[in-house]
C-alpha cells in the first residue's frame, strides 16, 4: 500500500468551524485526504454475476490514465481513523439532523481530517465557482468579486483548485443548477441539496471573509443566471407549443416554478450508471449516447411545462465518470446527440401520458416521513444487520470477547455483558431498521431484519469485531487502583512501580477497591500482622507477594512458591487477610476454587476450574482435607505452570496456562501431608493460625487477642488496610524474586501433621530412622522393628503360640497397615526422601537393604547401620567385592524365598530378561557363568526360559562363554 502523506490542520480553527456549522444548523461532516487508487479503489459488483472488480480512471482525472478509480477523492465525506486508516460514512441522514458527541469525537480524533456540510442543511445554499471554467486565475477571482459585490458581507472561501465557494441564504428557492455571468456561458453551478461542500481549514481550502452567511432575496440578486440549454424560463401567458404531433396545454397552475432532480425520470439503467453500477456487458460509447438523449429528452419536456430540471451537463459528465469516458471522447459521443430534438426514452416506449404521470409522481413525490416514525432507521443498499447493530450499538464504545463472552468498558474495568440483555437490544433496533422503496405506485416499507436469524447474525457478527482476549491476558497490566493502573516493571532485578491512568487496552473484570498510597498509614496493618507468628510472618507475606507478580517469580527462583495451607480455628484473622487482598486484587483478581474443585478435575470433570483463568491468587475460605494433597496431579499443574481447561455448559473447552498462587484455608486439625517426601515439601507449606481475637480476651493467654470488628468490613479494610499492605508486599515481592522464601520455620509443622495423618511417618519418628547418604539398613530389621511398634501401639497382636501377627484395622482411612515385608520399603520411600529399595547396595549376600537410611542412634555409635560398600577400582559405584555379586545386586530379580512380584516394582519381562543377559555377558569364567545361572534357577527353570535371555547376550560374549564352559569340561 502506498504511504499517504496528510497535512495537519490547525486543530483550532477547526474546532471553531465545527461550531460554526452547528450554530448555522449544518451539521460538522469529516473530509478524509485524498488517497490513491491503488490503495482504495471504488469497487463495483455486477449484478449479474456477483463478481467484484475495479472501476477504472479512464481519463486520468486523478493521476494516470487506467488506473483504479479512487475512492478517497479528498472531497467525499469520509474520516481517518486513530491510525490513519480512511473510512467512508453514510452522510444522508445528516441533511436535517446534526452528528451526536460520540460521533464527532470519533470522525475528528485525527489531525488530518477536514471539514464539510451538505449543500442545503440549515437553508444554506453554496454556489461553487469552478476554477476551470475560466481562462485565467484571475477572470476566476473577477468572477468571484463580481457576486460578492452584490453581498460583500458573506462567508466565502477559496478551493484548493482556485475557485472559489460562496455561502449564501435564498428567499426564494433557486429554479436552476448551472449558472451564468452572461446567460449563456456556464462558470458554475448550486450545489443541489445533499451535496457534498469541502469548507476550511480543510488543506487547500482559505476562509476570506468571516463568518456571516447573508440573506439575498434571489439567486439573480446575485447575477447569477440560467445556462441557455439547461433551463428555458416559461413565458407568462404564451401560447400553447406543440409537442409533435400533440398539443400540450400550460400547466402553470399545476406545475409551474415547480424543480425536479433527473434521476427521478430516466430509466433504471440510466439511474444505475449515476450511482456507479453500469452495465458491464455493453459498449461505454453507446451507453453514455443513450444516457445523453434520455436527460435532454426529459430536459426538453420540462421545459415546455415549466418545470426547472437543473444539472442536466452535470450529471452527463458524472455519467461519463463512471463509464471511464474522457471529456474528448464524451465530446464526439455528445457530437452524435441532438439535444433539442431528444425525448425520454420512457416517451418512445410507453408514451407522452406515462410521461406526464412520471413528471407528476417526481414532482410530487410520497413523502416517506409519512410512512415510517421517527425512530426507523432506513437502511442503504450496503447495509446488514450486523454493520447496523455495531454502527449503533458498539461502534463508539470499548468491548472485548472472552471465549463466549463479552465485556463492555466501564472506565476502569471491563463487565460482563448479559447475553440475554444483548440480544432483546439488538432485536429492538433491529426492528427499528426499515427498507423503502419509493415508486410510482406508492411507498413500500419493509423490515428486512425483524427475525431471529438475523439478530442471531447481528450478535456473531458484532462479537466477531470486538478485540479477542485470552484468559490469561486478564489483569496483566497492573494493579488495578480507584486512582489508576498500578504498573509493575523491572530494571536489573529491581522492582519499579508507575501509577498509569485508566485505559480500554489495560484488561480487568472488576471494579478496583484499593487506593495506592507510598505513604498510607499502617497502624491498622500491624495489627492485623498480629494474627501471624512472627516465625512465619515472612512466608505468609511472600506467599501473598507473589500473587502480585507470579510470572516474574517463577523466572527468577527455580523453586516455584508452595501452595500454603492456613490452618486454624474460627476468628483468627484469616479472613481479614483474605479481605485486605481482595481489595488489592479485585473480586476477579482473587479467586475461591475449592479444594474439591481440583479433586473433581482429575476425575474428569473440568467446570470448577473455569474461575481459575485470569486468575492471581486462588484463596476458598474453608476446605475439607479429605484425601492427600499429593494425590492431585491437576494441583501440581497449577504450581508448575502446565496448561489446563476449563469447560462451561453446552461450550468447548477453552485451554489456559495458570498463573496463580494458590492458598486453602481449614479448620481441620490435621492436613494429609507426605512430609518427608521431598517433592510433596517442595510443593506444599502448613501455615497454623494459633491466635484467637476476642471482644475479651484473657490477658493470661498469649494467643488470646482483642478482636476489631472494623475487620470483617470489606470497605473499611480495603480504606484502612489494603493500601499499607499492598505496600509491605511491593517490597516482600522485590525480595522474593531475589532470595525466595526460607520455609524451614514450618519443618516441625509439617512434620506434625505427616505424624498426625500417617501412623508410618509416626513409626519413623518413634524409632528413628533418617535419612543419611551412603548408609543402608536391612529391610528385615526394620520389619522386626514396626511389628514391635505395632504391638505396643495396639495395632497389631501377636498369638504366643503360633507367633502369628493378628493386623487390626487400619487407623484411620487413607492410612493402611503395612501387613508384609514386600510392601514395607515402598511405603517407607514415600517419607523418606532419598531412600531407595534399588541400585547399588539394596541387596547384597542374600539380603535386602533399605539404602540412604540410618538409625538416628547409630549414625554416632557407628552400630548396625552399614556403610554401602565401595570397590577400590570405581570408588564411585557402591558395589560389593565380587563381580558377579554386584552385576546380581543392580538386578531387581526374583529371589528363591519370596513370591513373584505383581506389584509396581517388579521389572516387566522383557526388560529383566535384558538386564539378566546383561550380567551373564559380564561372567569371566565357567565358575561365574554357573553361578548366574544358579541364581536365575527360579525366574527361568526351563532350558526354553532360559535360552530365550541367552539370545539376548552378544554374539561376541556368547563365543567366548561357550569356550570357557567347554575349557572347564576338558
Amino acid at each position: 500500500m502506498t504511504t499517504q502523506t496528510t497535512l495537519k490542520i490547525d486543530l483550532a480553527q477547526r474546532a471553531e468551524t465545527i461550531q460554526w456549522c452547528l450554530d448555522n444548523e449544518m451539521a460538522p461532516l469529516p473530509v478524509a485526504p485524498f488517497f490513491p487508487g491503488e490503495d482504495y479503489p471504488v469497487i463495483r459488483t455486477d449484478k449479474k454475476s456477483g463478481a467484484k472488480c475495479c472501476v477504472l480512471d479512464i481519463a486520468g482525472k486523478f493521476g494516470k490514465p487506467y488506473r483504479a478509480l479512487p475512492l478517497f477523492t479528498g472531497k467525499n465525506p469520509s474520516y481517518l481513523e486513530s491510525n490513519g486508516k480512511p473510512k467512508i460514512i453514510r452522510h444522508s441522514q445528516y441533511q436535517n439532523k446534526n452528528p451526536t458527541q460520540d460521533e464527532t469525537d470519533l470522525w475528528f480524533n485525527h489531525p488530518s481530517t477536514g471539514v464539510g456540510v451538505l449543500a442545503g442543511s440549515g437553508g444554506n445554499d453554496w454556489i461553487d465557482l469552478d476554477r476551470k471554467n475560466f481562462e485565467s486565475q484571475t477572470n476566476c477571482n473577477n468572477a468571484a468579486a463580481r457576486i460578492l459585490e452584490k453581498s460583500p458581507r458573506t462567508y466565502y472561501e477559496q478551493t484548493r483548485s482556485g475557485g472559489y465557494h460562496i455561502a449564501v441564504k435564498l428567499e426564494q428557492a433557486k429554479t436552476f443548477t448551472n449558472f451564468s455571468l452572461n446567460g449563456q456561458t456556464h462558470v458554475g453551478e448550486f450545489l443541489g441539496t445533499g451535496r457534498f461542500c469541502v469548507v476550511a481549514p480543510t488543506p487547500g481550502y482559505k476562509a476570506l471573509n468571516g463568518r456571516e452567511i447573508a440573506t439575498v432575496e434571489q439567486a439573480e440578486t446575485l447575477g447569477l443566471h440560467p445556462v441557455m440549454g439547461d433551463h428555458h424560463q416559461a413565458i407568462e401567458g404564451s401560447p400553447p407549443t406543440v409537442d409533435g404531433d400533440r398539443t400540450i396545454p400550460q400547466y402553470s397552475q399545476q406545475w409551474a416554478g415547480k424543480s425536479v432532480e433527473l434521476c427521478r425520470l430516466i430509466t433504471k439503467k440510466n439511474n444505475s450508471i449515476l450511482k456507479g453500477q453500469p452495465p458491464t456487458d455493453a459498449d461505454a460509447s453507446k451507453l453514455i449516447v443513450g444516457f445523453a438523449r434520455d436527460a435532454y429528452g426529459w430536459s426538453n419536456f420540462c421545459n415546455v411545462r415549466n418545470v426547472a430540471l437543473a444539472g442536466i451537463d452535470s450529471a452527463i459528465k458524472r455519467a461519463a465518470d463512471v463509464l471511464g469516458i474522457d471529456d474528448d471522447r464524451l465530446g464526439r459521443c455528445l457530437e452524435k446527440v441532438n439535444a433539442s430534438t431528444c425525448k425520454p426514452a420512457l416517451e418512445k416506449t410507453k408514451g407522452v401520458e406515462v410521461c406526464e404521470s412520471r413528471l407528476d409522481w417526481a414532482i410530487n413525490p410520497p413523502k416517506v416521513s409519512d410512512h415510517i416514525s421517527s425512530d426507523d432507521i432506513e437502511l442503504d443498499d450496503e447495509d446488514t444487520a450486523g454493520l447496523v447493530a455495531y454502527r449503533h450499538l458498539y461502534e463508539h464504545k470499548h468491548y472485548i470477547t472472552i471465549g463466549d463472552d463479552i465485556y463492555e468498558y466501564q472506565g476502569t474495568h471491563y463487565e460482563l455483558v448479559n447475553p440475554g440483555k444483548r440480544r432483546h437490544e439488538i432485536a429492538l433496533l433491529l426492528k427499528r431498521c426499515v427498507k423503502t422503496d419509493v415508486s410510482e405506485q406508492g411507498v413500500k416499507v419493509t423490515r428486512p431484519y425483524a427475525t431471529g436469524r438475523q439478530v442471531a447474525c447481528a450478535m456473531n457478527f458484532t462479537a466477531a469485531l470486538m478485540p479477542a482476549i485470552a484468559p490469561d491476558e486478564v489483569g496483566v497490566a497492573g494493579i488495578n487502583c480507584i486512582n489508576g493502573v498500578l504498573q509493575l516493571s523491572w530494571l536489573s532485578g529491581r522492582l519499579i512501580t508507575k501509577l498509569v491512568p485508566h485505559d480500554p487496552s489495560m484488561v480487568f473484570l472488576s471494579p478496583p477497591k484499593v487506593t495506592y498510597d507510598p505513604d498510607a498509614d499502617d497502624q491498622h496493618y500491624r495489627a492485623l500482622m498480629q494474627a501471624v507468628e512472627p516465625e512465619f510472618q515472612p512466608i505468609v507475606l511472600r506467599t501473598l507477594a507473589s500473587s502480585l507478580d507470579l510470572a516474574e517469580v517463577k523466572q527468577r527462583q527455580h523453586r516455584p512458591v508452595r501452595i500454603a495451607a492456613f490452618l486454624g480455628g474460627g476468628s483468627n484473622g484469616k479472613d481479614a487477610f483474605k479481605v485486605a487482598m481482595s481489595a488489592i486484587l479485585s473480586n476477579r483478581g482473587l479467586t475461591s476454587v475449592p479444594l474439591s474443585a481440583f479433586q473433581q478435575y482429575d476425575q474428569g470433570r473440568q467446570f470448577g476450574l473455569a474461575a481459575l483463568a485470569g486468575s492471581r491468587l486462588n484463596w476458598p475460605s474453608e476446605n475439607a482435607f479429605t484425601s492427600t494433597l499429593d494425590s492431585l496431579e491437576c494441583i501440581k499443574s497449577v504450581v508448575t505452570g502446565e496448561p489446563l481447561q476449563y469447560e462451561r455448559k453446552n461450550k468447548d473447552a477453552v485451554e489456559f496456562t495458570p498463573c496463580s498462587t494458590l492458598i486453602f484455608n481449614g479448620n481441620a486439625e490435621t492436613l494429609k501431608l507426605l512430609a518427608g517426601n521431598e517433592a510433596v515439601r517442595s510443593r506444599y507449606a502448613i501455615i497454623p493460625f494459633n491466635k484467637t481475637f476476642k471482644r475479651s480476651p484473657d490477658p493470661a493467654d498469649p494467643d488470646e487477642l482483642q478482636a476489631d470488628p472494623r475487620f470483617k468490613n470489606e470497605q473499611w479494610v480495603a480504606e484502612n488496610v489494603a493500601p499499607a499492605m499492598l505496600n509491605v508486599l511491593l517490597k516482600e515481592l522485590e525480595t522474593l524474586a531475589d532470595e525466595g522464601i526460607d520455609y524451614s520455620p514450618i519443618d516441625a509443622v509439617m512434620n506434625e501433621h505427616s505424624m498426625a495423618s500417617f501412623h508410618l511417618a509416626e513409626f519413623i519418628n518413634d524409632v528413628g530412622l533418617v535419612p543419611a547418604k551412603g548408609k543402608r539398613v536391612p529391610i528385615a530389621e526394620i520389619w522386626t522393628k514396626l511389628l514391635n511398634w505395632y504391638e505396643n501401639e495396639g495395632l497389631a497382636t501377636r498369638n504366643n503360640y503360633t507367633d502369628k501377627i493378628d493386623f487390626d484395622a487400619d487407623p484411620r482411612p487413607g492410612d493402611k497397615l503395612v501387613r508384609t515385608r514386600k510392601q514395607l520399603s515402598p511405603m517407607l520411600i514415600k517419607f523418606i526422601g532419598g531412600a531407595t529399595n534399588k541400585g547399588p547396595g539394596a541387596k547384597s549376600n542374600g539380603i535386602r537393604y533399605l539404602v540412604n537410611v540410618a538409625w538416628a542412634t547409630d549414625l554416632e555409635e557407628q552400630q548396625t547401620s552399614e556403610e554401602i560398600p565401595q570397590t577400590e577400582s570405581d570408588p564411585a559405584v557402591q558395589i560389593g567385592k565380587d563381580p558377579i555379586e554386584q552385576l546380581l545386586n543392580d538386578i531387581d530379580f526374583i529371589p528363591l524365598d519370596e513370591e513373584p512380584d505383581s506389584g509396581p516394582d517388579s521389572l516387566p519381562q522383557e526388560q529383566q530378561d535384558c538386564a539378566v543377559a546383561l550380567v551373564i555377558a559380564a561372567v569371566q569364567s565357567a565358575l561365574e557363568y554357573w553361578e548366574v545361572r544358579k541364581e536365575y534357577r527360579v525366574s527361568y527353570p526351563s532350558d526354553t526360559d532360559w535360552n530365550r535371555v541367552w539370545t539376548k547376550v552378544p554374539l561376541v560374549d556368547q563365543e567366548r562363554i561357550k569356550k570357557l564352559v567347554e575349557k572347564s569340561q576338558n
